[in-house]
C-alpha cells in the first residue's frame, strides 16, 4: 500500500491489513523479475526499491531471494520511521534511506531496481527518469522493473486521494521511458478482471459527482478476513496466469495495471 493508505488504515482501524491486490501484486512482480533476481552463478543480488513505503515488498522479497542486499528509499518517511524500519529489518539485510542522494555512497551498482506504482506520484516523470538514469549505481546492466496504474480514462477519486498526477497505458509508459534514455525489454498489463470494476466506479463518479469524495481508498478500507483475502488474492493470481499464458500465444489483453522492464540506453 501507499504510505498514505497505511497511515489511514492504522488511524481508522488501529491495525494494518493487506489488501488482496497488494498480496497478488507481490507475486506478479516477483514472477516478472525472478529471472533477474537469481544469478546463475549464485551470490546475492543488489536490489534498490524506490518508493518502498512500509517495506512490505522489500521484506517479502528478502524471504524469496536469499542473500539479496536490499536498499529501500522513500521520501515520505520521516526520521523516526527511518530509525524504526532500519532497526526492524537490519537482520534481513535491508537498509532504508530517505532519498537517492544518500544511497550513492552505499551502493556501487544496483542490479535490479523496482519502481512499483511510483511514477504516477511524480509531477515531471520524464525529468525524474532522466536524472535517475545518471546516478552512478545505474549501469547498462541494471534492470528496472516498473509498475503503474493503467489508463488515464480511469482516473478517479482514488487517484486524487493518493496524489496521482496521471495513469499510463503500456504505450505511454514505454514512450516516456524511451524519451528518458531507457530501452524496453518487456512490457504489458496485469489484472484484467479489475478493469470492469474500476470502469463502473469511474462512470458512477461522473454520473454522481458527490460520490467522488473519498476519505480512504479500497485498500485502506479492506476489512476482509484470512479466507476472503486468500480467495481474492488467488483470483487475481489466476487472472495474471491467464493473461501471461495468452501473452505467450501472442494475445495481449489490457489490465488495471501496466508494467515495463527496461535497461538504461548507452550514455
Amino acid at each position: 500500500m501507499d504510505l498514505k493508505e497505511v497511515h489511514e488504515q492504522i488511524h481508522t482501524t488501529g491495525i494494518s491489513r493487506r489488501h488482496p491486490w497488494e498480496l497478488a501484486r507481490l507475486e506478479v512482480v516477483y514472477a516478472l523479475s525472478a529471472t533477474y533476481l537469481h544469478k546463475p552463478e549464485g551470490g546475492g543480488v543488489q536490489v534498490l526499491d524506490i518508493g518502498c513505503g512500509d517495506l512490505f515488498f522489500c521484506s517479502n522479497l528478502a524471504k524469496k531471494v536469499k542473500g539479496a542486499a536490499i536498499i529501500a528509499v522513500d521520501t515520505a518517511l520521516d526520521q523516526e520511521e527511518l530509525l524504526a524500519l532500519n532497526k526492524q529489518y537490519s537482520r534481513d539485510n535491508i537498509r532504508v534511506f530517505q532519498n537517492l542522494e544518500d544511497v550513492t555512497g552505499s551502493l556501487q551498482e544496483a542490479e535490479v531496481i523496482f519502481l512499483l506504482d511510483v511514477l504516477e506520484h511524480i509531477p515531471d516523470d520524464a525529468a525524474f527518469l532522466e536524472k535517475l538514469r545518471l546516478y552512478p549505481f545505474i549501469t547498462e546492466n541494471t534492470v528496472l522493473v516498473i509498475t503503474t496504474p493503467a489508463f488515464q480514462s480511469l482516473f478517479s477519486s482514488h487517484d486524487v486521494f493518493l496524489d496521482h498526477y496521471r495513469r499510463y497505458s503500456s504505450e505511454s509508459l514505454s514512450r516516456v521511458l524511451k524519451k528518458s534514455g531507457f530501452r524496453i525489454l518487456k512490457n504489458g498489463y496485469f489484472f484484467f478482471s479489475l478493469l470492469p470494476v474500476r470502469l463502473l466506479q469511474t462512470v458512477w463518479e461522473k454520473l454522481r459527482p458527490g460520490a467522488a469524495q473519498r476519505s480512504e481508498t479500497d485498500a485502506a478500507a479492506w476489512k476482509g478476513g484470512l479466507l476472503s483475502t486468500r480467495l481474492f488474492q488467488n483470483m487475481l493470481l489466476l487472472d495474471y496466469k491467464i493473461s501471461a499464458l495468452l501473452g505467450r500465444a501472442g494475445i495481449r489483453i489490457a489490465g488495471l495495471s501496466t508494467y515495463a522492464i527496461c535497461k538504461r540506453s548507452a550514455l
